[in-house]
């Protein structure tokens, strides 16, 4: 980036407590005049929509008055829940970076100065070490014309600054964060007051009390921020280059020593701000892009998981160096920042994480910007310090108090049978507060009642346990909400371990009507089985032996069965089995029917006859007729030699429909037996009438 200009406004026009210098962000403005800045301040109070209080989501409040103030200077948690900030922009001796620091204390709402730090600083990192410890490093000096490599320490129990091992790089405006094992990371930045960028980063161990280089990052990157993952890597996100207005991130892995790329996606703006959200995604916002203001007001968030970035909407007006904190319901809060007419604002928005939407929220009561912002262990988000519209270092903080959701009186609780396929009724108990709204969502739990994981779809007031739920116990979450927006959630007690449905049971068996006769169609009725879970159906039918044992399948699927010559004396039977998903199957068998009746014997229509001259040697055929049959007929034949009048008869032995007159036949006659076979082996025979006598 070119060299920052000096505020455009003189420091002898403004009051002298509240002088600013040095190069900032906030250099980037035109030259404005203060009467014009307070004109546009006004028009835009009286131009705003009103929200009622029931939109904020939340109030603020002043703070007991602090002791200086602490532009580009970060406010740190301390273990005991007090916030420390140290240095920063002062309101005294023209604006020059200061050493004073105090404490806040959020049970009476008021400053402490504490012992000073050791050198002049502004635009340092500060970061809390595992044993309680404060770490600053580097910084703006004395005059804004020196940047600083030099660190120090604060000691909470003493109250007292010690010096630290100094960075291997000069730093201002770089960016840093806590790793999972205690150590710091520290990256980027300027290096000299000519505005050169650190390319390099490197890691402060509190063990050793030493700094070691690390890696460089992929691209030196000036007031980006650095967010430390919930898998112990870094995601380095936004901030400049010299000209250049960087959109790209990159995430490092402490295990590996590396930088890699994130997917495209992010914010490309400076002076960004990010957090970490609860469902640990990081929440990132616009910023501002070299050399333009405005052009953007929507953030992204980055899924670690996934290696993706998603966009978000605006969460209002264009807003750069605002503060953005993660608080305790999950939500996030942005405050202040610049708009796109250079001067800082006071409005305010709420993220909600699960829907991931933005509403206004309460104004602040000073319009801030490059202010720091502390999530308080009661809730309360202090916001302290910053840059006025006017310009000024503001000595002042204030304190956002989300709106409490409603408190349960009595806790959810879920009635029913724990049992799959069960009806189980979530019944939300009672909560203090008028006109609320309520949410159920049903979640499934290990067998202890813990890992508890939401049933997707699952938001209705009852809930029928599944087969994924078997052995393990449910839980109903009731979120209810305020019109404010102010919401609290409460848990039942988790049910016992839900049983296996069972098998299905039989409430009328399978009946089969018709006649059992060879030919006839019988048909069944279907089963009638109970269950409290869905369940596949499979009928058969059987056919037994006359003591009704010895059963087999002789057909599937099918209500009714035509009955096959070959059943004839068995014994029917219909079996129909219901099979729950889980395997539990029940099985229901009608009555045997009586025997199978086997069809008629075949029955000659019209008798067979023989063809043919009765004469030595001549060819004879004999045919069989018609019959009548319910089955296919096969036929016999049976040639006779009788005497002269047809008496007599013996049988030749040739069982063949054609045979040629002998000469024994000579003066004598022929006749043909027809034996009739149907499919079950019944028989009928038919005679001929006689032929002959057969001639020489």
């Amino acid at each position: 980036m070119p060299r920052s200009p000096l505020p455009g406004v003189p420091a002898r026009s403004l009051p002298a407590t509240v002088v600013p210098a040095g190069p900032t962000s906030l250099d980037r403005r035109p030259h404005r005049a203060l009467v014009a800045a307070l004109t546009l301040a006004v028009l835009a109070l009286l131009a705003a929509p009103a929200l009622s209080r029931a939109d904020y989501g939340g109030s603020w409040a002043p703070t007991g008055a602090m002791h200086d103030a602490h532009f580009r200077s970060q406010g740190v948690l301390l273990q005991d829940g007090r916030v420390l900030v140290a240095g920063g922009g002062g309101s005294r001796d023209g604006g020059e970076p200061t050493t004073a620091a105090e404490i806040f204390d959020p049970t009476t709402d008021d400053w402490t100065l504490v012992a000073p730090l050791r050198a002049k600083r502004s635009a340092a990192t500060v970061d809390r070490l595992p044993d309680g410890r404060v770490l600053v490093a580097g910084g703006y000096g004395s005059g804004w014309a020196g940047i600083q490599s030099s660190t120090e320490i604060f000691d909470p129990r003493t109250e007292t600054w010690s010096a630290g091992p100094p960075m291997h790089s000069p730093r201002a405006q770089a960016a840093s964060a806590v790793l999972p094992d205690g150590r710091v990371l520290v990256a980027g930045g300027y290096y000299d007051h000519n505005q050169f960028v650190a390319e390099n980063a490197e890691i402060y161990d509190p063990e050793s009390n030493s700094w070691s280089p690390i890696a460089s990052p992929l691209t030196p990157r000036l007031n980006a921020r650095a967010t430390a993952l919930p898998d112990g890597r870094v995601l380095l996100t936004g901030g400049g280059y010299y000209t250049a207005t960087l959109g790209s991130s990159e995430i490092y892995d402490p295990a590996a020593n590396t930088w890699t790329w994130t997917p495209a996606g992010g914010v490309a703006q400076m002076d960004t701000s990010a957090t970490l959200l609860h469902d640990g995604t990081i929440l990132t916002t616009a910023g501002y892009r070299y050399p333009e203001v405005g052009t953007e007001d929507a953030g992204a968030t980055y899924d670690p998981a996934a290696n993706a970035w998603s966009p978000t909407p605006s969460p209002g007006p264009v807003r750069w160096n605002p503060t953005l904190t993660t608080m305790a319901d999950g939500k996030a809060l942005v405050a202040g920042g610049q708009g796109s007419d250079y001067y800082a604002q006071s409005s305010t928005a709420l993220f909600d994480t699960a829907r991931r939407t933005w509403r206004a929220a309460a104004p602040m009561g000073a319009a801030r910007a490059d202010s720091s912002a502390v999530l308080l262990r009661d809730g309360r988000v202090l916001v302290i310090s910053g840059l006025s519209p006017s310009y000024q270092y503001l000595a002042s903080a204030e304190l956002f108090t989300p709106f409490s959701g409603p408190a349960p009186v009595e806790p959810p609780t879920v009635t029913g049978v724990a049992k799959e396929g069960s009806t189980l009724t979530a019944q939300r108990g009672t909560w203090s507060g008028a006109a609320l709204s309520y949410r159920t969502q049903w979640r499934r739990c290990d067998a202890d009642g813990d890992a508890c994981s939401d049933i997707a779809g699952q938001t209705r007031s009852t809930y029928k346990p599944a087969r994924a739920d078997v052995g393990k116990r449910l839980r109903a979450l009731i979120t209810a909400t305020r019109p404010n927006g102010g919401t609290t959630t409460a848990s039942s007690d988790a049910t016992e371990p839900i049983a296996g449905a069972g098998a299905p049971t039989i409430t009328a068996a399978p009946v089969i009507s018709g006649t059992p006769r060879s030919g006839e169609t019988l048909k069944t009725t279907r089963t009638a089985f109970s269950s409290a879970v869905p369940f596949a159906r499979k009928l058969a039918w059987q056919a037994c032996d006359a003591d009704g044992e010895h059963c087999v399948t002789v057909r599937n699927d099918n209500t009714s069965y035509v009955l096959k010559a070959t059943l004839a004396g068995k014994r029917l039977r219909v079996q129909e089995t219901a099979t729950t998903g889980g395997g539990q199957a029940t099985t229901a068998t009608s009555e045997l029917t009586q025997p199978v009746a086997g069809p008629a014997a075949p029955v000659n229509t019209v008798a067979p006859t023989i063809a043919g001259t009765p004469q030595y040697k001549t060819a004879l055929k004999a045919y069989p007729g018609a019959w009548s049959s319910e089955t296919k007929v096969t036929y016999r034949y049976n040639w006779m030699r009788c005497d002269v009048d047809g008496n007599d008869c013996a049988p030749l032995g040739v069982a063949t429909s054609a045979r040629r007159a002998t000469a024994a036949d000579i003066g004598r006659t022929l006749r043909v037996v027809v034996t009739a076979v149907d499919a079950t082996g019944q028989t009928t025979d038919a005679v001929t009438e006689v032929v002959g006598p057969v001639t020489p």
